[in-house]
């Protein structure tokens, strides 16, 4: 069972729910939902630069000073969270249909995101991974036993398809399933692994995501590293993105995810993202529950996937867009779009571009952010640590508020950079990431930054480590 607690003055604030038993719970009731909102609660209503406030939260940002650094799988890719484009939530399994002809799955939809991908500024900003999902590949296998694409879906076949995606200067992924069927219905890997990662590699695949449907989830520990090897003797380049550790805790399983970690570059914990918001704080609120456990394996190589993101698509406002990119940045989540990248709001357009965010995403140091308090006020906030690092140690940090409530008027609070375990004596220079880095002042540690967010809307700061040298600019 996982438990997480954090104590707060003499009151104690303890998941009372195990994210196993939760999950269970879902999967015998048929709901994709999760009732995780009393996840550490705190019924205490206090200031950040409170005794009480501060105590609480150092302690719960003692997990930044103790990071692990971990080994993730050693094939030399995924140095950073993924980055790129996916058919699944936006295109699915679409069939054409009269007067929808442009929400097909098709080599012509393809081509086309590809394009989007690189004239709009998408492929400079990182996004290199185009992905097709589930339902690409025609119902039986070949003569040979090899996988083939539908041929109504994608006339000109696999290979080249990916050749074209290549001559744009993006990179190319696919859908495969480790049992005998995909979630589709469609030809799974299983028995099949060795010749599938050839086929793949002979097309010139750069990118696998394999899902788990249709294999027993106690032989998964086995079935994914022989997947994995399978991929590597091809001796191609190929990012592994495994569905290993959700199918475990659905059935009970309590995920090995030091194992995971060492066999797939990114895994999925939870169930597929929609367009409503409570499927996006369902999946945060998990991520928080296990997050000790998961922070421990990840890093460069190895990380924790949430699933794709949806801004752009259709239920959420602005300012939920700009909440779900801070979570995942400072997750250090892969930031795979799943959109109509051909019909999206320019302001939609300019948040997944927006380098500052990308780049706490992407951050060297590798270091997966936390939820380090959830007050009574309704605020969760987050953190993790970035670059710059000075040279006696300090570094830099990366802070998500985001306000929960859904009625009433903006909630105000004073965060102490003390709080926040940020005490180096030279100060810090603390940015709106969301605002384009505007700056919001310097601060010392003992200096509080007054804070105001309106319901269901995000502050994303970063508090930059400053030498000496940058004492000038002010």
């Amino acid at each position: 069972e996982l438990k997480a607690s954090l104590s707060i003055g003499s009151r104690r604030a303890v998941l009372l729910l195990s994210p196993i038993a939760i999950l269970q719970t879902q999967t015998r009731l048929r709901r994709r939902r999760i009732a995780a909102a009393s996840l550490l609660h705190a019924d205490l209503e206090y200031r950040f630069d409170s005794p009480m406030a501060t105590n609480g939260v150092v302690l719960l940002c003692a997990f930044l000073l103790a990071a692990v650094r971990v080994n993730g799988l050693d094939n030399g890719l995924a140095r950073t969270p993924p980055m790129g484009w996916l058919t699944w939530s936006r295109f699915m399994c679409n069939e054409c249909a009269l007067g929808l002809h442009e929400n097909c799955l098709t080599s012509e939809l393809i081509l086309q995101m590809a394009d989007r991908m690189v004239e709009d500024g998408y492929l400079a900003a990182g996004y290199e991974y185009l992905i097709i999902d589930d339902c690409w590949s025609h119902i039986d296998r070949d003569s040979h036993g090899k996988l083939f694409a539908d041929p109504k879906r994608f006339p000109e076949g696999m290979k080249n398809l990916i050749e074209k995606v290549h001559q744009k200067g993006l990179k190319f992924g696919i859908y495969a399933d480790i049992g005998v069927k995909t979630c589709g219905g469609f030809p799974g890997s299983y028995g099949h692994y060795t010749t599938d990662a050839q086929t793949f590699a002979d097309w010139g695949v750069d990118y696998v995501k394999v899902d788990g449907c249709n294999a027993n989830p106690r032989d998964l520990d086995t079935l994914y590293p022989e997947m994995g090897r399978a991929l590597l003797a091809t001796g191609r380049d190929m990012v592994y993105s495994c569905e290993w550790p959700f199918y475990q805790i659905i059935s009970g399983i309590l995920p090995d995810y030091k194992n995971v970690s060492k066999n797939c570059n990114l895994w999925r914990n939870y169930f597929d993202i929609n367009y409503m918001w409570e499927s996006i704080t369902n999946i945060i609120n998990f991520e928080a529950s296990v997050q000790d456990i998961v922070a421990s394996v990840s890093g460069p190589g190895a990380w924790t996937d949430p699933d794709m993101l949806v801004i752009g698509n259709f239920g959420l406002t602005i300012e939920l867009q700009r909440a779900h990119m801070s979570y995942w940045a400072v997750m250090a989540a892969p930031l795979i779009m799943s959109n109509d990248l051909r019909h999206i709001a320019p302001e939609s357009r300019d948040l997944l571009l927006n380098k500052y965010i990308i780049a706490i995403n992407q951050d060297p140091l590798g270091l997966m952010g936390k939820r380090i308090h959830k007050l009574a006020k309704n605020l969760d906030i987050w953190a993790r640590w970035v670059t710059p690092e000075l040279a006696d140690g300090k570094r830099s940090l990366a802070v998500l508020v985001y306000n929960t409530k859904n009625l009433g008027g903006p909630v105000q609070t004073s965060i102490t950079l003390q709080s926040l375990n940020l005490d180096s004596p030279l100060g810090y220079l603390v940015t709106d990431l969301i605002r384009n880095n505007t700056v919001v002042g310097k601060f010392y540690p003992e200096q509080s930054i007054n804070v105001t967010v309106a319901p269901m809307d995000v502050f994303f700061f970063k508090a930059t480590a400053l030498s000496g040298l940058h004492d000038a600019v002010f």
